[in-house]
């Protein structure tokens, strides 16, 4: 069993699920490990840590003023404050 398997299996076949997981192939269970999963309550707004974060929506919506990102959505800096929804 990998790093990435023992955190979390079902999230792991999530991220591999997503579109970005889907052209990384072998790498997937690497990239994976060296993130972090966070969760938000609706209406929570999404921190964008750094300076080039990358978010991939495993589960649920994010949506701003201009944007939204459900699951399997992938995205860098959004500069938007995407929050949390209640669906």
């Amino acid at each position: 069993m990998t790093a990435a398997q023992m955190l979390n299996p079902e999230l792991m076949n999530l991220f591999r699920d997503s579109t970005l997981g889907l052209y990384l192939d072998a790498f997937d269970e690497d990239l994976f490990a060296q993130g972090q999963v966070t969760t938000l309550a609706p209406g929570a707004t999404l921190v964008e840590p750094g300076a080039h974060p990358l978010h991939v929506v495993l589960d649920g919506r994010l949506a701003g003023p201009r944007d939204w990102f459900g699951p399997g959505n992938h995205f860098g800096p959004s500069g938007q404050g995407l929050q949390a929804m209640d669906l």
